[in-house]
């Protein structure tokens, strides 16, 4: 599942029962932009 945290400006992914990740949203765009060249 994956949630905008807006009191840290973060994307926040759930996985493996309660545990989190927050990311920075630039550092999540960043992440998708890889993803996307890396996919071509």
């Amino acid at each position: 599942m994956i949630n905008y945290n807006e009191i840290e400006d973060a994307i926040e992914i759930k996985y493996k029962g309660n545990s989190n990740i927050d990311l920075e949203v630039n550092h999540a765009v960043e992440i998708i932009q890889i993803m996307d060249q890396l996919s071509r």
